[in-house]
């Protein structure tokens, strides 16, 4: 069961693929560092006016859009939404 609001989440610097506006993380689930790919789960918020650089990460994700609307890459996004990303 997730408990815990947004609001409550710590508020992190700019990470270097946003280039502007911020965003709020709350770790739902993280394995321990240094471990093998595994599970973990982010409830992240991005002011209205983000915008990040294409990168990518070594787990295999799923983002799935719970709210606002934009843009990932050439495409829109709006709620319910999910995109997968392999290894």
């Amino acid at each position: 069961m997730l408990t815990g609001t947004l609001e409550a989440a710590t508020l992190n610097p700019v990470p270097t693929e946003l280039t502007r506006g911020f965003l709020r993380k709350k770790t739902l689930i993280e394995s321990a560092v240094g471990a093998l790919p595994s599970p973990h789960a982010y409830l992240i918020e991005q002011s209205p006016d983000s915008f990040a650089l294409a990168h990518f990460h070594h787990n295999a994700e799923f983002q799935i859009i719970v709210a606002g609307e934009g843009m990932f890459g050439r495409r829109p996004v709006r709620p319910f939404m999910v995109h997968y990303a392999g290894q």
